[in-house]
């Protein structure tokens, strides 16, 4: 892959931009036009470098980029609801790969235009109580077999930090979760830092993939 500098007002660019444009559009319904000034690329410590149609948004660019333009237009992408296609988990010990909540979780993680984001996961495989009301153990089951968590978000540059403020453990209230991340606008892919696993306490990594919930995916 070959990425050169470009001046924005290179009407070659300026195609790129309306192409880019016309895609931001189709899958988050804002073409982020009113996010983007190309006067914000022209300064002495930034450049504005296309990548090619077929990479992804990624984590790698120099320090002499100017992020700011191009964090807003990542914010963009992510907007809306994304379904989970699979959680694994890498035990740092052994290097053992696990599914977090077993096969197939049922998962959903919405990001919203406001700065708030909200996760709810439930294994594939959940069972149903005798009666409306749960006895004691099937509460327990039920708790854990589920994943939730609300708050606030910021993109910066190759990541996502969820800020919690509302947790289905309590103990995850008011942390920080960094997720390291790649997207193309129609799939996700989050790797978290090394950390103690909530689930079963190990320490490992998480690799969670997801898809854009569209209008013609979400039945």
């Amino acid at each position: 892959m070959i990425i050169a500098k470009t001046d924005p007002d290179h009407p070659d660019a300026q195609i790129l931009l309306d192409v880019l444009s016309e895609a931001l559009t189709r899958i988050t319904g804002d073409s982020g036009q009113y996010s983007f000034d190309a006067n914000n690329l022209k300064g002495r410590r930034s450049v504005f470098a296309p990548c090619p149609a077929t990479s992804k948004v990624s984590c790698y660019a120099p320090k002499s980029f100017s992020w700011g333009a191009v964090m807003s237009q990542l914010k963009t992408l992510l907007l809306g609801s994304w379904r989970m296609t699979s959680w694994v988990y890498e035990i740092l010990e052994t290097g053992e790969v696990l599914d977090a909540l077993g096969q197939n979780p049922r998962g959903i993680i919405s990001y919203s235009a406001d700065g708030r984001m909200m996760v709810f996961v439930l294994r594939a495989d959940r069972s149903t109580p005798a009666a409306l009301v749960p006895t004691s153990n099937e509460k327990i089951a039920l708790y854990d077999s589920m994943f939730a968590y609300a708050g606030t978000y910021s993109v910066e540059h190759d990541r996502i930090v969820h800020h919690i403020d509302m947790s289905w453990n309590q103990s995850w209230e008011g942390t920080e979760q960094v997720r390291y991340l790649e997207t193309d606008g129609r799939t996700l892919l989050y790797r978290s830092a090394p950390a103690q696993n909530p689930l079963d306490g190990k320490d490992c990594v998480h690799t969670v993939r997801f898809e854009k919930i569209t209008s013609t995916s979400s039945h």
